[in-house]
């Protein structure tokens, strides 16, 4: 499972980079997401990441990074946002 913890509110993103904290088992990153020209820029860790990304239904993302396919889907809870790949 991964753990999205969500630092900047979405409303900002129109305009500025949404960053991150993920966790995915007992290792933790720093994701740096910002739209540039109708394409996504992508920073794990400081490393750019080649990804594009289509919305297909509410809460589902297709992405694609380095040439392979994921679907996202998030999850809503009272106190915290969860993201499934």
């Amino acid at each position: 499972m991964l753990e999205w913890n969500e630092r900047v509110p979405h409303w900002i993103c129109r305009n500025h980079p949404m960053i991150y904290n993920v966790t995915i088992g007992e290792t933790s990153y720093y994701l740096d997401l910002e739209l540039v020209a109708g394409r996504w820029l992508c920073r794990l860790d400081g490393r750019e990441v080649q990804m594009d990304a289509v919305r297909v239904q509410p809460d589902v993302l297709s992405v694609l990074i380095d040439g392979k396919a994921y679907e996202i889907r998030r999850e809503r809870l009272a106190t915290d946002l969860r993201i499934w790949v």
